[in-house]
Formats: structure tokens, sequence, C-alpha cells
């Protein structure tokens, strides 16, 4: 409804096609948000960023990519959800489909990578590895779900 806060996806599945039909909007063949120019006014062509105009303060997208936001949620929180979270956690239950008991390797604890550590938590991992380059990434892996950590510019180990 006008006035709410929402977040917006990069890719608007259409909803139609096999891909979609099987519950895997992110293999749609037909997305809206795939390189170009979908939208026009006036015959002149609008241009976007990341189907969504990102860093603009006004954008135009389809409604499927506009997610609303619950009233209750603060607008800091919300912004995070947009890629982040989405990107790392999803990858892990709707992609990998990592399960009960599963392994999991995390390399990079930046945005994504920190979210896959929490969604392999949640999907019940039981050894979640974390690597990077910067040891003081360590205490916030494990607080995403990070069983193990190590630091990639050190010696292999066997």
């Amino acid at each position: 409804a006008p006035g709410d806060h929402v977040a917006l996806s990069t890719l608007a599945n259409c909803g139609t096609c096999a891909e979609c039909d099987r519950g895997r909007p992110t293999m749609c063949r037909r997305a809206i948000g795939r390189p170009g120019r979908p939208f026009a006014r006036g015959g002149r062509p609008v241009f976007q960023f990341a189907a969504d105009s990102a860093f603009a303060e006004r954008t135009v997208v389809k409604a499927v990519q506009a997610v609303r936001i619950p009233d209750d949620l603060p607008l800091t929180s919300a912004a995070l959800i947009g890629c982040g979270v989405l990107t790392g956690v999803g990858a892990v239950l709707n992609r990998a489909r990592v399960d009960r008991g599963d392994s999991v390797l995390v390399i990079g604890t930046g945005g994504v990578g920190l979210n896959v550590l929490q969604g392999a938590r949640i999907a019940g991992a039981v050894t979640i590895v974390a690597v990077d380059a910067n040891p003081a990434k360590e205490a916030v892996a494990r607080e995403f779900g990070a069983t193990h950590f190590l630091t990639s510019t050190g010696p292999v180990r066997e």
C-alpha cells in the first residue's frame, strides 16, 4: 500500500514458467530484472541499477519485487535482510539444501558469509567451518554459527 516500507528484490520471477512452478524462482528464465531496460516513460528508457535502482530515493519496480516490511521491524534491521540474509541463508536452505548433521565450509565472513553460517546453523549442520583472512572476525563468525574458525593467511595443517 502507498506509504508502506518495503525491501526490494533484485530478481522478479515470472511465476508461471516450469522453474517457478517447481518452487525454484531463482532459476526463472523469464525473470524480470535481467540486464536491459524493462521500463520506459514517454518513449524514453528508464535506466536502473540492480533491477531496482538501489541507490535512488525513488525507483520503479514490478509489484512482485516489493516485499512489505512489518511496522514493528526497525528499518536498520530490515536493510540487512534485502541482500546478505536472503543470499546467504537462502543459498543454504534453498540451493545447497543443507540438512541436519551436514558439514559446511564457508570461505569469507563478510555480510553474505555470515548469513551462510547462520543458515547452516538453522539447517542443523553439525560442523560449520568459517575461513577468513582476518582473525578479528572469529568472534562474530562464532555468534552466527561457526563451530570452527580458520585464518586463511596461516599455514595449512595436516
